[in-house]
């Protein structure tokens, strides 16, 4: 699949992350991490929620992710895809759509991804 107006391909299959750092152990997560783009993939789904059920327990999807960036170095062979103004957790009622939440979330995702950029952002 090729992106319009970008150079950007990505693979058919997209690793979805929701439960990394949490459910299923960070260590784990980034070996995951290496295999999938072993296999030959390439396009990573995460958001600033996922992992933070607990409140307080912060971005663990994209922490892992980060440390991951970090250590294998591959930043620029993979498509991060992040979401952001998700409700927080202990009050879902309450939407979180203004700028400074949308911007604190993107800035709060590029530090956990230790990146200084993702290839799509979904709200």
């Amino acid at each position: 699949m090729k992106f319009q107006k970008t150079n950007s391909d990505v693979t058919p299959v997209c690793l979805g992350t929701v439960n990394y750092g949490s459910f299923m152990a960070e260590d784990a997560s980034i070996r995951q991490l290496y295999e999938y783009v072993e296999m030959g993939g390439n396009f990573i789904d995460t958001a600033h929620l996922y992992g933070d059920w607990n409140p307080g327990d912060g971005p663990r999807s994209e922490i892992a992710i980060g440390k991951w960036l970090a250590e294998s170095k591959l930043r620029d062979k993979v498509v991060i895809c992040t979401k952001g103004a998700h409700p927080d957790m202990r009050t879902m009622h309450i939407p979180r759509c203004s700028n400074e939440e949308i911007l604190s979330d993107l800035n709060g995702s590029l530090k956990a991804l230790q990146t200084d950029y993702v290839d799509i952002y979904f709200l």
